[in-house]
C-alpha cells in the first residue's frame, strides 16, 4: 500500500512539472519569425501590422512579389514631406541570439539624404540600446542584408554582457534632404530568426584600421570629414598648422564618425590615432 502511494505521488509530481514547463518553453522558443507581415504580402492601407508616419507608404507588387515602398519628396495638401518618414513595428522578443535580415532597394539617392534600419531594444518601457544601419548611396537593385544581434553588440561593446530586453522596435526611417530629385526606397523580407544549428558562431575580425574616407569643404566653408571603420573608443583626430602647432583635437564617437572643423584658410596636416603613438593616417588638407 505504501509503495503504491509513493508511485502515485511521484507520478503526480511529474505531471505538475510537465504542465509548468510547457508554457515556459513556449515563451522562450522564438523559433519562428516574430515580425508580422515582414514580407509585405498582406496588403492594405495603412500597411497591415505596421505603423506609418503620414501614410505615405504603399505596398507595390512586382513580378508577383509584394514589398513596402516610399517615394520622397511627396506633396500632399501643399505640404512637402521631406524628413523622417518611417514605418515601424513593435515585437516581443527577449533572446539576443537572433539574426536580423532584410532586403533593401534604393534608387536615385538625393545628396545629403539617408535611409536607416534601426532596432531599438527595450526592457518594458526602458530603452536599453539600439543597432542602427544607415545608407547614403543607392543600391539600384534589391540587396539582401543580415547580421547577428549578439555579434553587433560584441563589436560595439567588447567584453561587456549584452543588456536584457523584452521588446524590440523596428524602425525603417527615410530622410530626403531636399525637394530636388526623387528618393525611391523599398523594403522586403524582414526577419528575426535563430541562427542555424549547423552554422559556426560568427567571429568578427577587423580587416582595416579607422580610415578617413572623404574630406571636403562644405557649404559653410568648413572642413568636413567622414571616417569608416572607427573603434569603440580612442578615435583621435588631430590637426596641426604648418608650424606644427596643434589647432584641433577630438575623439570622434563610434556611432557617428563624422566631424566638421572650422579653421582659417590655409594648409594643415591631419593625423589620426587609436591606441599607439604612431598615427594611423597622415595627410594634408587646405582651402584658399
Amino acid at each position: 500500500m505504501q509503495k503504491n502511494l509513493y508511485i502515485v505521488v511521484i507520478f503526480s509530481v511529474l505531471i505538475v512539472c510537465a504542465i509548468l514547463l510547457i508554457p515556459i518553453t513556449g515563451l522562450n522558443a522564438e523559433t519562428s519569425n516574430p515580425i508580422k507581415n515582414g514580407d509585405f504580402e498582406m496588403v492594405g492601407d495603412p500597411i497591415p501590422d505596421w505603423t506609418e508616419a503620414n501614410g505615405l507608404w504603399l505596398i507595390e507588387e512586382s513580378s508577383e512579389n509584394h514589398y513596402a515602398k516610399i517615394i520622397l519628396p511627396q506633396t500632399i495638401g501643399g505640404t512637402n514631406y521631406l524628413a523622417d518618414e518611417l514605418v515601424q513595428q513593435n515585437i516581443l522578443a527577449s533572446n539576443p541570439n537572433l539574426d536580423f535580415s532584410y532586403d533593401i532597394w534604393i534608387k536615385n539617392f538625393i545628396t545629403g539624404s539617408h535611409v536607416r534600419i534601426v532596432l531599438f531594444f527595450f526592457e518594458g518601457s526602458n530603452y536599453q540600446f539600439s543597432i542602427d544601419e544607415r545608407y547614403t548611396v543607392a543600391t539600384g537593385i534589391f540587396e539582401h542584408k543580415s547580421y547577428s544581434i549578439l555579434q553587433k553588440w560584441n563589436e560595439q561593446n567588447p567584453g561587456i554582457p549584452i543588456k536584457n530586453f523584452d521588446n524590440i522596435w523596428i524602425d525603417l526611417l527615410i530622410s530626403a534632404a531636399s525637394n530636388v530629385g526623387e528618393l525611391d526606397v523599398r523594403f522586403d523580407n524582414l526577419s528575426l530568426s535563430l541562427p542555424s544549428e549547423t552554422a559556426a558562431d560568427p567571429v568578427w575580425i577587423r580587416t582595416q584600421e579607422m580610415t578617413c574616407k572623404r574630406v571636403w569643404i562644405n557649404e559653410e566653408g568648413k572642413f568636413q570629414f567622414s571616417f569608416i571603420y572607427p573603434y569603440r573608443d580612442n578615435n583621435w583626430v588631430k590637426i596641426y598648422d604648418m608650424s606644427g602647432k596643434e589647432v584641433f583635437v577630438i575623439d570622434i564617437p563610434y556611432d557617428n564618425p563624422n566631424i566638421i572643423v572650422d579653421l582659417p584658410d590655409g594648409m594643415y596636416t591631419v593625423k589620426t590615432f587609436h591606441d599607439q603613438p604612431e598615427p594611423l593616417q597622415t595627410f594634408i588638407i587646405g582651402k584658399p
